[in-house]
């Protein structure tokens, strides 16, 4: 795996529920940044006729990095909203896995370099340190 690839891919030293139920706390820190959906995967999985551990997905997204994006082009906007999935592996580990910068900006035509890119790296890498971190979050 690459360096960007752990970065976005971690375990998660609680379960699947308290793990995005942290992430969701995190989120609602910042004022600029939506929560759009979470959704229960397994449900989804079981309903299609499938036996899954569990898993859930959060969608969320910047509204100015939305902004930001929408300015250089619409078609840019598909890459949003970003993901967070979280989900037990088959060791009963529980792994947090959220949309790497990188490769959305490489989807965008813009380099690691561009300042949106740099700015998605540092708010989404300090809210996945967050959530993992082993600190309680004030209420």
């Amino acid at each position: 795996m690459t360096a960007s690839e752990t970065r976005w891919l971690r375990q998660s030293g609680a379960s699947v529920r308290v793990t995005l139920d942290r992430l969701e706390k995190v989120i609602s820190e910042n004022s600029e940044i939506a929560i759009l959906a979470r959704l229960d995967q397994t449900a989804q999985v079981r309903a299609g006729g499938g036996a899954a551990r569990e898993m859930e997905m959060l969608l969320f997204q910047n509204r100015r990095l939305v902004t930001a994006f929408y300015e250089i082009g619409p078609e840019h906007l598909f890459q949003f909203p970003i993901r967070a999935l979280a989900w037990e592996d088959e060791q009963g580990r529980v792994w947090l896995r959220v949309t790497d910068p990188l490769a959305l900006g490489r989807a965008s035509g813009l380099g690691p370099e561009h300042p949106l890119i740099r700015t998605i790296c540092s708010i989404l890498g300090g809210m996945v340190d967050r959530t993992l971190s082993a600190e309680p979050l004030t209420e």
